[in-house]
């Protein structure tokens, strides 16, 4: 690989744990939480800025699905990445890719 490309890039051994139920409570938890409140702020927001009356004025009870749908993406993408950042005290995700560089290659 060239320099480049490995600047920023952490070497790390392969030290991957079982995954325990302990381990997906933690992990869980720490998507429910921080859904729930991006969530409701998010709706706060656009509720606030009267978008959801003028999508039910608009569409009748299909306004409701639509402004769950509009609040819970960029919410849930938002909840993605901070719980892909997070250090869960002993562990913590890594997305690692699965292609081998070739060797020879620089």
């Amino acid at each position: 690989m060239s320099q480049e490309i490995m600047e920023g890039v952490t070497t790390m051994n392969d030290s991957r744990l079982d995954v325990t139920w302990i381990r997906i409570f933690v992990v869980w938890w720490g998507l429910t939480w921080r859904g729930f409140l991006w969530s409701y702020a998010f709706g706060f927001v656009l509720g606030f800025l009267g978008f959801r009356i003028f999508l039910i004025q608009e569409l009748g009870g299909g306004g409701n699905i639509l402004f769950f749908y509009i609040t819970s993406i960029p919410a849930s993408l938002i909840t993605l990445r901070q719980v892909l950042n997070k250090r869960f005290g002993s562990f913590s995700l890594v997305i690692v890719s699965e292609d081998k560089p070739e060797a020879g290659k620089s």
